[in-house]
């Protein structure tokens, strides 16, 4: 089975700060990215 996972990490409420994506080919991870995001909410986050 072949799929990419994805996650959303959010900053405030439905803010999103970053986002990571990771590959799986027969069962095994293949490859991993993931990328900050500054939220629409900044620089007021909840820390």
């Amino acid at each position: 089975m072949t799929f990419t996972a994805i996650d959303f990490e959010t900053a405030h409420a439905s803010f999103p700060c970053e986002i990571g994506l990771t590959r799986v080919e027969n069962g095994i991870i293949t490859r991993t990215e993931s990328w900050l995001i500054k939220p629409a909410c900044f620089p007021y986050m909840n820390p």
